[in-house]
């Protein structure tokens, strides 16, 4: 099983790359688990990995096993290689997939009367200059359930 992980580094192990790549590799020895290329990086992630585990509990332990000795934190995501989705493809069916797409329901609208309360409308986007998406009502009219 193969996982990319996305990682960062704690502020505190910045410095001490060697002390946590040691320890990180033993415990990855540890649960069967290897490293198939390191690669860091700038920007929200600090490192992206990919990995080959036996299965995701092992993946799991160790990204656990990471946050908690401090060293920073890990998201993790399976990854594919290109014959394992050709073969993905083979089992949803045909390469014709847009023929099989049904028509899209029309999309909700508010239509803003000038109380400032909306009403609910299901017509074309242009159908009438004072009709707003979804989130363009909520902006101005925030629930009471912070949703």
């Amino acid at each position: 099983m193969k996982d990319i992980f996305l990682g960062t580094i704690s502020p505190e192990w910045i410095g001490r790359h060697e002390e946590r790549f040691q320890s990180c590799k033993a415990k990855a020895d540890e649960l069967g688990m290897t490293f198939m290329a390191i690669n860091y990086t700038q920007g929200i992630y600090d490192f992206i990995d990919a990995v080959e585990a036996s299965d995701p509990s092992v993946v799991l332990v160790f990204s656990i096993w990471y946050a908690k000795q401090g060293y920073g934190k890990i998201t993790t995501m399976p990854a594919f290689d290109e014959a394992e989705m050709e073969k993905a493809v083979q089992v949803v069916g045909p390469h014709h997939w847009g023929s099989e797409r049904k028509k899209a329901p029309p999309e909700l609208f508010f239509t803003f009367d000038g109380s400032g309360e909306g009403t609910r409308s299901h017509s074309g986007r242009n159908a009438n200059p004072r009709h707003r998406d979804l989130c363009s009502y909520l902006a101005f009219n925030p629930s009471p359930h912070g949703i």
